[in-house]
């Protein structure tokens, strides 16, 4: 296998799952706030603060443009931010403990569109 392709330890494919279903359970949100800071500032990133939780609102997020993404000295998140398709993607960077991050760019679905399912 080459170094990308590498077989994630357990820990990291559990957390990575974790992290996919908790983005796609409020990805009706992000996508919005996504949509909503690419039209204000341009391709950019949302950077969700999954270390603070406020009672009523949640993990507090925003969206950041990518020269100031690009400061985080992040190739990873760089790549992801440069590439993205914002008619139809999403990139979400979530801050945990450690000094840690994980960033993921989303694909949507269009409305509808049921994974596995027959064209008729």
């Amino acid at each position: 296998m080459s170094p990308e392709h590498t077989r994630l330890p357990d820990w990291a494919a559990d957390e990575r799952q974790a992290d996919l279903g908790w983005i796609q359970a409020h990805a009706d949100l992000f996508w919005a706030a996504a949509q909503i800071g690419h039209q204000a500032d341009g391709r950019g990133a949302l950077f969700v603060d999954t270390t603070v939780q406020l009672a009523e609102w949640g993990h507090p997020f925003g969206y950041i443009p990518q020269d100031l993404v690009e400061e985080f000295q992040d190739a990873d998140i760089n790549r992801l931010v440069r590439d993205y398709d914002p008619a139809a993607e999403f990139v979400v960077v979530l801050l945990k403990t450690d000094d840690r991050a994980s960033s993921y760019r989303l694909r949507l679905r269009p409305p509808g569109c049921r994974p596995n399912s027959k064209m008729r």
